[in-house]
């Protein structure tokens, strides 16, 4: 389906989504492409939904050699959805908010984070993985034109570097200024 109506750019018909609750197609597959591209050792995805973006994170990762994904989504329907799509690829999906999972449980830092899901959560998220992000990660926001909790909330983190992306939702591309490099 096309992409549902979006102040943030006239031309919002560009892009495509499989329904009004899933990131933008090409969205999908940049994120897809730059998990390829800088081979991560972990990622983590909040706000999984339906597994779209978690499928092209794996993909990536399974080309790549290397590298885990966890995903969080609180749904327990969802995440149902996102274990079927993701199946053997190196994803472990965590029934549950992201905000509750201790990241010391993890094998190391996180070098690519993925938030997204309700729009409430990205302040929140941030701070709680921001002490367990590696000196190289990323951390791509999506929703953050569209929506201004999620601009709140991402003004409301230093940033060293960040690439805003206008599509009709809006992505930022950053690195997060000074986060822990040794957590706990």
């Amino acid at each position: 389906m096309q992409e549902p109506y979006s102040e943030v750019t006239d031309e919002y018909a560009l892009w495509s989504c499989h329904d009004e609750d899933s990131t933008e197609t090409e969205v999908i597959e940049l994120l897809g492409s730059l998990v390829r591209a800088t081979k991560p050792r972990i990622s983590v995805e909040v706000g999984s939904y339906i597994g779209l973006t978690s499928f092209a994170i794996g993909t990536a990762l399974d080309r790549n050699g290397r590298g885990e994904l966890h995903c969080f989504e609180s749904a327990p329907e969802p995440a149902r959805e996102v274990e079927e799509r993701t199946a053997g690829l190196p994803v472990t999906v965590h029934c549950m908010a992201d905000v509750e999972y201790d990241p010391a449980e993890l094998p190391g830092l996180v070098d690519f984070l993925f938030l997204d899901g309700d729009l409430d959560n990205r302040g929140d998220s941030l701070l709680h993985w921001r002490p367990w992000l590696s000196p190289n990660h990323i951390v791509a926001v999506h929703d953050w034109l569209k929506h201004w909790d999620v601009r709140q909330s991402l003004e409301s983190v230093a940033f060293s570097e960040r690439i805003d992306i206008v599509t009709p939702r809006g992505l930022a591309l950053m690195k997060v200024a000074d986060p822990a490099s040794s957590p706990g």
